[in-house]
């Protein structure tokens, strides 16, 4: 028995619990070195051994929690292209967990219902800041966060441009607001979330952050004149249904 079954076996522990679990363990097994087992310079494999470990580390970790009722063969729908895809990813840590969390679920019959093969092209889609933000705007699922768009306004026209699109500080993050708004689009591109500008929070208070914003003062100072004034473009941002389901399996 080799490394990857035995560590499951290890992890979920007893005799009873491990027999529930050898057969999914071994075919999960098989796919893993069809995968992961090549050649390669011995300084580069070494390399990427130590992130494969990461990588089966997280995966054991998630198997052995699916409870013994619920643990199934893996749906090879997503297995397969979980395991052949991650090979390009996993050596940044969110998406790794996202891919391993992908595999765990595989196996669960509880997530079955929620579970796609689209999730596989999804995460391959992402970035680590995209993991991030969905992150945080899963932890907030149920609530409509403020976003705001800055604009620059014409007193005389009424006619404006945007300055910055998409401009959000959920995350408390020092990532680049362009970086940050760039993110934004690519999760709604994946139907993940939704930003919506035609409505916004009845709470003034939820934008003052906003109107605070060092940033916001510095496009004051460099834009604003006698007939031009720099404005927030008020709007929610939320996570969709399916970005829910998402998060249900890989968050």
């Amino acid at each position: 028995m080799n490394d990857l079954v035995n560590s499951i076996l290890t992890a979920t522990g007893g005799a009873a619990i491990n027999s529930v679990f050898k057969g999914p363990a071994e075919t999960l097994n098989q796919w893993w070195y069809y995968n992961f087992g090549y050649r390669m310079d011995i300084k580069f494999r070494q390399k990427k051994k130590e992130v494969e470990n990461l990588f089966l580390e997280n995966v054991v970790s998630e198997v052995s929690n699916i409870p013994e009722d619920c643990i199934q063969e893996p749906k090879m729908s997503v297995l397969g292209p979980a395991l052949e895809a991650s090979k390009y990813y996993i050596d940044d840590e969110e998406l790794r967990l996202l891919f391993s969390k992908l595999v765990g679920a595989s196996m669960d019959i509880s997530k079955n219902d929620i579970l796609q093969p689209a999730f596989v092209e999804i995460v391959k889609q992402m970035t680590p800041i995209d993991a991030r933000n969905l992150i945080n705007l899963y932890e907030t699922q149920g609530k409509e966060n403020p976003i705001v768009c800055i604009i620059l306004k014409n007193s005389v026209t009424n006619n404006f441009k945007n300055i910055l699109d998409h401009f959000y500080i959920g995350d408390n993050s020092n990532t680049s607001h362009l970086r940050m708004a760039s993110s934004l689009i690519n999760l709604v591109r994946l139907g993940l979330i939704e930003i919506n500008y035609d409505v916004f929070l009845s709470d003034e208070k939820a934008y003052l952050p906003y109107e605070n914003h060092p940033v916001v003062a510095k496009l004051k100072i460099d834009y604003s004149s006698d007939l031009d004034s720099v404005e927030l473009k008020k709007g929610l941002i939320k996570i969709t249904g399916f970005g829910i389901d998402f998060c249900k399996i890989c968050i």
